[in-house]
This record gives C-alpha cells, sequence and structure tokens, in this order.
C-alpha cells in the first residue's frame, strides 16, 4: 500500500488532547518529519508514534503530555506501523530494511519487532525477505504474511518467539520482480482476535479467505465471497469478549 502521508505533530487521542471547536489541540509534540505509525494504551495513559528514530512515547499528565525516552529499534531496519497487544500490554511492528527503492522490494529484509512495555524488553525475529506488513494478534500466536515472487506464506510467531511458516497458494495478478509491490497488483490482508486461535488470510483477486488453525497450522475451510478482495481487501476478526477493543487505533 502506499504510504500514508507524513506527519510532524502528534496530537494523541486522549479526550484532553481532542481539538476543541475551534480545530485547535490542547496538546502538541514535535516529531521528526517521517512519522509513520501510531498507537496507544489507555491503562497506561501512553501515546506511541514510529519513526526512522524508533518508537517516540509521551505520557500524560494532567493537561500535558510528557516526552519519553525513544524505543529504538534495535536493528538497521525501521516499522511503519505499531499495534498494541492487549494480551500482553506489548507494542508489535515488522521492521522494514533494504534499498527502499520499490523495484527492489523482493530484496526488502522484515523483522518482527515485539517490545514488552512491563519489562522493557525488544524482540527480534527474521521474517525473510520480500512484502510484509500489517499483522495480527491471536490468543497465543502473532500472525504475518509475506509476499514474494519464489512463494507466499502465512508466518505463525509463538509466545515462546518460534516461528512456523505454512505456504499460501499464490494470486493472479501478485506483485513481480521488475514491478512494483503496490501498484495494481493483488495483495492479502489478515485478521486474528485475541480471543480466539483462527487466523484469517486474504488472498487478492481470487475472493478467498483462508481460515487456519494457528495452533495446528491446518487450513480448516477456505470460504469463497462474492467481491474478489482486490489487493486484499480489508479484514477483521472478533470473537464476543475478546479485549480487542482494548486497542483504540488497531489497524
Amino acid at each position: 500500500m502506499p504510504r500514508a502521508p507524513l506527519f510532524d505533530r502528534w496530537v494523541p487521542g486522549f479526550p484532553s488532547a481532542h481539538p476543541d471547536a475551534t480545530g485547535v489541540p490542547h496538546a502538541l509534540l514535535p516529531l521528526p518529519d517521517d512519522g509513520h505509525g501510531d498507537a496507544q494504551a489507555p491503562g497506561s495513559e501512553q501515546v506511541f508514534a514510529a519513526t526512522s528514530q524508533g518508537v517516540h512515547r509521551a505520557r500524560r499528565r494532567g493537561d500535558v503530555l510528557v516526552a519519553e525516552a525513544v524505543i529504538p529499534w534495535a536493528s538497521p531496519a525501521r516499522g511503519w506501523y505499531l499495534r498494541l497487544d492487549t494480551r500482553r500490554q506489548a507494542l508489535w511492528t515488522t521492521l522494514r530494511g533494504g534499498d527502499p527503492d520499490p523495484l527492489r522490494w523482493p530484496e526488502w529484509t522484515n523483522q518482527a519487532w515485539h517490545h514488552e512495555l512491563g519489562t522493557g524488553r525488544t524482540l527480534l525475529t527474521d521474517l525473510g525477505p520480500g512484502l510484509v506488513f500489517r499483522l495480527a494478534l491471536a490468543r497465543c500466536h502473532t500472525a504475518f504474511t509475506r509476499v514474494h515472487p519464489d512463494g507466499d506464506d502465512l508466518i505463525l510467531l509463538g509466545a515462546d518467539g518460534a516461528a512456523r511458516r505454512f505456504p499460501l497458494p499464490g494470486m493472479d495478478g501478485a506483485p513481480g520482480r521488475g514491478g512494483t509491490p503496490w501498484e495494481g497488483v493483488q495483495r492479502r490482508a489478515v485478521a486474528a482476535s485475541p480471543g480466539s486461535d483462527w487466523i484469517a488470510v486474504t488472498r487478492g483477486g481470487h475472493g478467498e479467505v483462508h481460515i487456519v488453525d494457528a495452533e495446528t497450522g491446518h487450513e480448516a475451510a477456505r470460504p469463497r465471497l462474492s467481491t474478489p478482495l482486490h489487493h486484499g481487501g480489508h479484514l477483521t476478526l472478533r470473537v464476543q469478549n475478546d479485549g480487542a477493543d482494548g486497542d483504540p487505533v488497531g489497524r
């Protein structure tokens, strides 16, 4: 997908930081001009924003925002969006590295970045080359999809940090060598619920959704929809009372 517009001012989602009737926010913090990706942890009154420097964070104190130390990426790569793990109060993203030229996308490196808010520990897991974008958080696993000219796969990262890979059938119109992974090509969307072990992955252009049991890695069903799900479509998976609403930003 195209990168979202860059921003250099942070307007977090706390009630006291919402813009008033004139559209003027109550609190501002400067950011580097390559910001992309944000998250909020309501229980800790913290907000986070990703830049090339790392994850900038601030905490609400009264009616002001106080900047705290930047969380480093611990890698020459960087993350482009953030997700709050409501299961264990952690931040997740995918770090992308390599030549930024979109024509070189099959060579891009990808790492799962997992930062525990309670302990401050950061874990990195290699996901392989190609296009890895948004992730999904299931009960005991974190799910990623990887698109590559040599074959796509679903990657399930367990609580112990171990990664399991499962091949996915190719997509007609998938991005290939010599082209970009964004314009006029098919992609995948992935969804999960923190209250379930099910993972849902779309097959863009085919109107198919792979339903996978994260515990076994087996595909339980593959419903075909009335829409082709071009570019991967948009997908969400919810289980009643799963706590997913604890992530007020989401992706």
